[in-house]
């Protein structure tokens, strides 16, 4: 891969697309040829990066990789919540597939499983959605509550300890009503 498709992931933070690559000149066939040859991940259909600067993240990096590029397909209409939340706000995972995003959708539109996305619904006013590097993210009391009710007992509690000991979070804030 050129400069200009590696320039690309990197300013959207680690991934690029099948129509960037083809506006840079690349065919399908290449893309293919690329990810057989192991130059290129597919994270999920028409979406791709570098395995040079993707191969060398961590498991919670690759899924904020992934994460930004379900919420670009999106166009605002999400935020990351649940699990994938959670890794935003940079707590301690264990446990479950990190190739699957939580998204909450911001559109009132219904929730549902597409390949490698949950799209829940719920209430979320302007108040619930932080920025955290550029993506929209539900609040860390939020996100908490809501990884610890999706994971198994094991995974939802090293969670929620990894948030409790980063001192943002007091169990008070977690008891209080959604």
């Amino acid at each position: 891969m050129d400069g200009r498709v590696l320039a690309i992931a990197e300013v959207r933070g680690g991934y690029f697309n099948r129509t960037d690559a083809l506006d840079c000149g690349y065919s399908d066939s290449q893309l293919r040829s690329a990810v057989r040859e192991r130059h290129l991940r597919r994270l999920r259909h028409g979406t791709y990066a570098p395995a040079q600067t993707y191969d060398d993240l961590g498991p919670e990096q690759r899924h904020l990789v992934l994460a930004r590029s379900v919420v670009a397909r999106m166009s605002g209409r999400v935020a990351l919540s649940h699990r994938s939340g959670s890794v935003a706000h940079g707590h301690d995972q264990w446990g479950w597939d990190m190739s699957v995003v939580d998204g909450t959708r911001l559109d009132e539109g219904a929730g549902r499983r597409e390949a490698g996305v949950i799209h829940h619904e719920g209430l979320v006013s302007d108040d619930d959605v932080v920025d955290i590097g550029g993506l929209p993210v539900l609040t860390e009391e939020r996100v908490t509550v809501e990884s610890a009710l999706v994971l198994d007992g094991e995974a939802g509690v090293c969670t929620v300890d990894s948030a409790l000991r980063a001192g943002r979070l007091n169990r008070e804030d977690l008891e209080r009503p959604c």
